[in-house]
């Protein structure tokens, strides 16, 4: 796997889903859910346990879902206190129900852990992810989040 940090370097995060989807803050009836849709898209380390030690990392009322009409969760990101950055925040484990795609769900989740990072004064902002995962790079790279580059000895 390789690995890629982004830092957040500023955009007016507007999280307005579209049409027939609603944002809003993860409740615990989400779970069963919630990790159904991790899995789909791959990260099946995800169960109940491993989903309470993330809740523990969370930053207060930061797991934001959208819903699509017919009542599937349709994407998920989070904001977490950053491992890295003591009193930063990363945005985490941003992911979209494939059958969904396509409709901007994944820049609604973004956009909502940022602005609530910033209404809560939390920075810098960072993420990690994966130099595969395309659709969420354009997300990043159009939404003000640029690379960490380095040049290791």
């Amino acid at each position: 796997m390789d690995g890629l940090q982004m830092v957040w370097r500023g955009y007016e995060p507007t999280p307005t889903p579209p049409p027939g989807y609603r944002l809003r803050v993860r409740q615990p009836a989400d779970d069963a859910a919630l990790i159904g849709l991790l899995h789909r898209v791959g990260w099946t380390q995800w169960d109940e346990d491993f989903l309470r030690i993330r809740l523990g990392m969370t930053v207060a009322d930061g797991w934001f879902v959208v819903d699509a009409s017919d009542g599937t969760l349709a994407a998920a990101a989070v904001a977490l206190w950053s491992q890295d950055i003591p009193g930063g925040g990363e945005l985490g484990w941003v992911v979209a129900e494939p059958s969904h795609g396509g409709r901007g769900l994944g820049r609604v989740v973004v956009d909502a852990v940022v602005a609530h990072f910033v209404a809560n004064g939390i920075t810098p902002i960072h993420l990690h992810t994966e130099d595969h995962r395309l659709a969420a790079l354009s997300i990043y790279l159009t939404g003000g989040w640029l690379p960490v580059l380095s040049n290791p000895a």
